[in-house]
């Protein structure tokens, strides 16, 4: 596809036109063409008000009650802990598994917590079955 090049119908109209035969959509007046007569203008206003930075802007601007705050706090967060894992290894193959990840972090108190858990449960140690042909 082309790139137009003519500034006319650059200036003057939108340039995407779904339908083949037609003629291309004329641009409607926009705030700044009115701006001395009246602000009224066929745009909605939310349309002059969009970010159009691709930074994003810093926490510190962002309001905390919103869901975009958190929304970047998680983002961050997750950021960070993959720098973490990076450095520890956790992303090796080997690690990938989430049923081992307990295992791998919390060493002997993951066994012991999965074993009180399994003796509280009621098929556990405390019914007719004993902890020990249950758990390895």
């Amino acid at each position: 596809l082309p790139v137009e090049t003519d500034a006319n119908k650059l200036v003057n109209f939108c340039c995407i036109n779904y339908r083949i035969g037609e003629d291309p959509v004329p641009l409607k007046p926009d705030r700044y063409q009115i701006f001395f007569f009246e602000l009224n203008s066929e745009y909605p206003d939310w349309l002059w008000s969009l970010r159009t930075d691709r930074v994003p802007p810093p926490l510190s601007e962002i309001e905390p009650d919103t869901y975009y705050y958190w929304r970047r706090m998680r983002r961050l967060h997750n950021r960070h802990l993959n720098k973490l894992a990076e450095i520890d290894g956790w992303h090796k193959k080997q690690h990938r598994d989430g049923n081992s990840h307990s295992q791998r972090v919390y060493g002997d108190l993951a066994y012991a917590i999965e074993k009180w858990n399994y003796n509280k449960s009621p098929g556990g140690a405390m019914s007719t079955n004993s902890a020990s042909s249950k758990v390895a």
